[in-house]
């Protein structure tokens, strides 16, 4: 599911290097990252709050304001090997 998710990152219209967002267990069904949410990307379904990756930008709202820490950031391939780059060159 991750590819598919990645997969859409890498059209030529959206920024490569957006950050993706994701709601895993634990979440309470509160509804604060549907009001933090600019762009009005995220749903509440019985099992909890979705977020539509077409509609989303990536700004992060909905990731800092979750009081269950129930959103995860998932990053893309391309910042895994920007960060790993980094690294290395720091250790030589």
């Amino acid at each position: 599911m991750a590819g598919l998710i990645f997969g859409k990152i890498n059209r030529k219209d959206e920024n490569p290097m957006k950050a993706i967002y994701s709601v895993k267990r634990g979440c309470t069904l509160c509804g604060t990252c549907l009001y933090e949410c600019p762009v009005k990307a995220i749903r509440m379904t019985a099992s909890g709050a979705v977020i539509d990756q077409d509609k989303c930008i990536g700004c992060g709202r909905c990731y800092k304001n979750c009081a269950s820490e129930a959103i995860e950031r998932l990053v893309s391939p391309e910042e895994n090997t920007a960060d790993s780059g980094k690294k290395m060159n720091q250790t030589d």
